[in-house]
Formats: structure tokens, C-alpha cells, sequence
């Protein structure tokens, strides 16, 4: 085992609304492009704490956390680098706005990004979405959601008192 690889975890929110998908734009290196909201989870950070606090701090939003959808995998040689050189494992799990939570540009966006948008799923496959491969997985997804494969800790321990949306400090 190699003392110095290192592997970032993330997860990514998909939130969907009257039949659109809301995600962050960026214009950064790679071009303008939009990702699902979401990020790195910090150390000593649960996955699901991570997530809601990723979505807060790039859309100024407040969700619950559903179900994973999906495991996504960077591995930078594959890709000569081209998104960095760090490995990265990102959980997607399928998320609901808090009622009254409107999702929106937060005063000081992370470096790159220029909007909170709200995109049709129909029109998916003709976006700039990364990763490439949600325009023509997520309907499926969407339309079939696999079982709830994600548990944590709690769940292990006691599956009967798991909840994905309680509050973790």
C-alpha cells in the first residue's frame, strides 16, 4: 500500500423539478459546463452531513437526501489528467428541496461559478453536463430508481432506525 495515494470522495445532488434538473454552471479551464451540485467531503465529515453542506454553500439550498443513484469513478489516467490529477470516487444520490428553499447564486460562488440554473431533462443530452455520462443515464434512473443501496454507519448498526436526513453535527 502506498502511504502517499490519496482518493477525494465527493457527492452530488440530483435535484429535479417539474421535470428539470437543477445544476451549477461553471466557465473554468475546461470550458463552460455544468455540474450536479455537490463536492468533496471534508475529513472527519459524514457523507450525507457533506452533501447538504456542498448543496448549501453552491446554491444556497436546504434538501433532504433520498437515495444513491449512483457511484462515479475519476481515474486521472484514463482521462490524461484532463480534470486534475487527484482520483475521485463521487457518490450521486437523488435529493428533494426543503420546501421553501430556493436555490440561487450565493453571494461569494466558489471560483468559476457564474449560475444556478434549472435545466429540462429532455434537453440533458445537447448540455455541457459533467460527467457526459448523467444525459443518458439519468432518465433511467430517474424514470427506475434502483433500491436504496447506501448505508451508513447507523444503519449498519441498527438498520431500523435509519434516516438519510437526520441531522448529523
Amino acid at each position: 500500500m502506498n502511504p502517499q495515494y490519496n482518493m477525494r470522495v465527493g457527492a452530488n445532488a440530483v435535484i429535479v423539478r417539474d421535470d428539470q434538473l437543477l445544476v451549477v454552471e461553471f466557465n473554468d479551464a475546461t470550458g463552460p459546463h455544468f455540474n450536479l451540485p455537490g463536492g468533496g467531503i471534508e475529513a472527519n465529515e459524514h457523507i450525507l452531513a457533506g452533501l447538504r453542506r456542498e448543496v448549501r454553500e453552491e446554491t444556497c439550498a436546504e434538501v433532504t437526501v433520498d437515495r444513491l443513484l449512483l457511484v462515479g469513478e475519476y481515474f486521472p489516467p484514463h482521462y490524461a489528467g484532463f480534470y486534475g490529477p487527484l482520483h475521485k470516487l463521487t457518490l450521486i444520490f437523488r435529493c428533494e428541496l426543503i420546501p421553501g428553499s430556493v436555490p440561487r447564486l450565493p453571494e461569494n460562488p466558489d471560483p468559476h461559478q457564474v449560475a444556478v440554473r434549472w435545466l429540462p431533462l429532455r434537453s440533458l443530452p445537447e448540455q455541457p453536463l459533467l460527467p457526459a455520462m448523467l444525459a443518458t443515464r439519468l432518465p433511467a434512473l430517474l424514470a427506475d430508481p434502483p433500491p436504496s443501496l447506501f448505508v451508513d454507519d447507523v444503519g449498519i448498526l441498527d438498520p431500523t432506525i435509519y434516516n438519510p436526513n437526520r441531522i448529523i453535527p
